[in-house]
C-alpha cells in the first residue's frame, strides 16, 4: 500500500461526523472490497487492515466510513501516476479556489451543481480527492459569518473544511468576498470590522490556516467593486499578508491571479503580462475556461439577466503550466499557484470533475 493511501487511512480514524446512516452502506463496502479481492486489485492483508479501520469509527458514522474506504481501496488499487503539483516547479505550493454556497436557503442561484457545500460527506469527500491528486490546501471564496440566502452554506462549510483538512496536512485560507458588503446589514466598514474580528477569532489561531511571508494570508476579491479601500485595510492590519487580485495596492503584501483574457485579449496574454510583473509575492493561477450563460437563458449571463454571457475558451490548462515553468525557468520564483477554481460550477471553472476523471477517483 503506498505513503498516500496509508496517510489518509490514518486521516478516516479521526473522523468523528455524526451520521444518521442504516448499514447497507457496509454491506456495500464489504462487497467492494472483496471484488477487488477477487480481481487481484488489493491482496487479504490489505483488506483486512481497511476492514480494521471501519471498526475504529463510531456505528453512526458508518455510511460516511464506507465511502471513505471506497475511496482508500481506489487508491491503494492503482499507481498515483496523476500528480498535478509533479507539473509544476519544484516547492511550489498548490492551492485551489473552492466555493462553498451551493443549495444555500435560495434555490434560485447555483443551479448548476446538485451537492449540498455544508454536508460533512461532501466536504470530506473532496478533501480526500483533492490530496490524492496533489493539492496542498484551499482557498474559501468567502461571504462572511451571516452570509445572506444566495451564499448560505458557506461559513459552515469553511468550519467543515478546517477540521477535514488538518489530519492530512493540508491548509486553507479566506478570501474575502465583495458580496460579504452587498449582502450584509450596515455599513461596510463596520461589516469588514465586524467579519476580520470573526476571522481572527475563529480562523486564524488554527494551525493549518495558509501563511504566506511568516503571516496568515487574507485575499480579497472585488472590493473596488464595494467601494472598499484594501490599501488602508492592509495599512491597519500589519499582522496579515494581504493580497490583491492582478494589481498591488498600496501598503498591500502582493497579488494573485485570476480566471482572464476575455476577448479582445487573450488567456495567454493575461498569464504572460500577469507573470511579468515583479510583485513582492505573486500567486500565479491555472484555469481552464470560463463560461456564465444561465441554463435557462443561454445568451445571458447567470448573474445579470441584461449582460451577455461571458466565456474564455476551454483548452488553457497546459498553457497556464508551461508559462509558470517557462517563468520559473528565467527565474521567477513564486511561493504558490491557485486552481481558479475547484468547484465553482455557475462560471463552468470547475476543474474537480476533470481531476478526480485524471487521476481515476470519484466523488460520491
Amino acid at each position: 500500500m503506498n505513503t498516500q493511501s496509508q496517510t489518509i487511512i490514518d486521516a478516516a480514524t479521526q473522523l468523528d461526523t455524526t451520521l444518521d446512516e442504516n448499514n447497507s452502506a457496509i454491506d456495500s463496502l464489504n462487497g467492494q472490497l472483496q471484488a477487488c479481492t477477487d480481481q487481484g486489485l488489493l491482496d487479504k492483508a490489505q483488506i483486512a487492515d481497511l476492514q480494521g479501520k471501519l471498526k475504529l469509527v463510531t456505528a453512526d458514522d458508518q455510511s460516511l466510513a464506507a465511502k471513505v474506504l471506497a475511496l482508500q481501496s481506489q487508491l491503494a488499487a492503482r499507481p498515483l501516476s496523476f500528480n498535478i503539483k509533479s507539473q509544476l516547479p519544484p516547492g511550489i505550493k498548490l492551492l485551489a479556489n473552492c466555493q462553498g454556497w451551493f443549495n444555500g436557503a435560495d434555490g434560485s442561484k447555483h443551479m448548476a451543481n446538485v451537492c449540498q457545500s455544508d454536508d460533512p460527506r461532501t466536504v470530506h469527500n473532496q478533501v480526500l480527492a483533492a490530496h490524492a491528486v496533489g493539492i496542498d490546501g484551499f482557498v474559501v471564496d468567502w461571504y462572511g459569518p451571516q452570509a445572506a440566502d444566495f451564499a448560505k452554506p458557506t461559513d459552515r462549510f469553511t468550519q467543515l473544511l478546517a477540521a477535514a483538512t488538518a489530519p492530512l496536512g493540508m491548509e486553507f485560507s479566506i478570501m474575502v468576498d465583495a458580496g460579504t458588503f452587498k449582502w450584509a446589514t450596515g455599513d461596510h466598514i463596520s461589516v469588514l470590522n465586524s467579519a476580520l474580528a470573526y476571522i481572527r477569532q475563529k480562523y486564524l489561531p488554527l494551525a493549518n490556516y495558509t501563511k504566506i511571508a511568516g503571516k496568515p494570508v487574507l485575499w480579497e476579491f472585488g472590493w473596488a467593486n464595494a467601494k472598499m479601500d484594501v490599501s488602508a485595510f492592509a495599512k491597519n492590519n500589519t499582522d496579515l499578508t494581504v493580497l490583491n487580485q492582478t494589481s498591488v495596492a498600496a501598503n498591500c503584501a502582493g497579488s494573485y491571479g485570476w480566471v482572464n483574457g476575455f476577448a479582445p485579449s487573450s488567456p495567454q496574454q493575461y498569464i504572460e503580462f500577469y507573470l511579468g510583473k515583479k510583485d513582492a509575492i505573486q500567486i500565479p493561477c491555472i484555469f481552464d475556461g470560463f463560461d456564465d450563460h444561465n441554463p435557462n437563458d443561454p445568451a445571458h449571463s447567470i448573474w445579470d439577466k441584461t449582460a451577455p454571457a461571458r466565456k474564455i475558451p476551454y483548452g488553457q490548462w497546459q498553457m497556464c503550466i508551461d508559462e509558470i515553468n517557462k517563468a520559473a525557468a528565467s527565474g521567477k520564483k513564486c511561493e504558490a499557484v491557485q486552481i481558479c477554481t475547484w468547484n465553482d460550477w455557475d462560471e463552468r471553472t470547475e476543474m474537480e470533475s476533470r481531476f478526480l476523471a485524471l487521476a481515476g477517483l470519484k466523488l460520491f
